[in-house]
């Protein structure tokens, strides 16, 4: 799962996807791709500086819904150009203790 081309591992830093499965502390495999679809789990680069994992919603006039998979964190309805996608979520690793 990793050792293809274009992937790399991240650690989750919080509970934002825990209704999708994903909790803090998990490593999600990211595929390195530029773009999306809609329902895709991603991780992207927020005006430059914040790296999120959320799930991607494209909406008209050029703005982006990032979800997040968890009932008590809020959505949000951004310009596309403040969001850089920089790969998609296709596998996970949970260590137990």
């Amino acid at each position: 799962m990793l050792t293809a081309p274009g992937r790399y591992a991240l650690r989750v830093g919080d509970d934002s996807m825990c209704e999708a499965g994903i909790l803090a502390g998990d490593i999600v495999v990211i595929q390195n791709q530029q773009q999306a679809v809609n329902g895709d789990i991603v991780v992207a680069l927020l005006d430059g500086e914040q790296v999120i994992l959320k799930r991607i919603r494209y909406l008209a006039g050029k703005r982006i819904q990032l979800l997040a998979d968890n009932s008590a964190d809020n959505d949000q309805i951004l310009d596309d150009s403040r969001i850089i996608i920089q790969g998609r979520v296709i596998g996970q690793i949970r260590f137990y203790r």
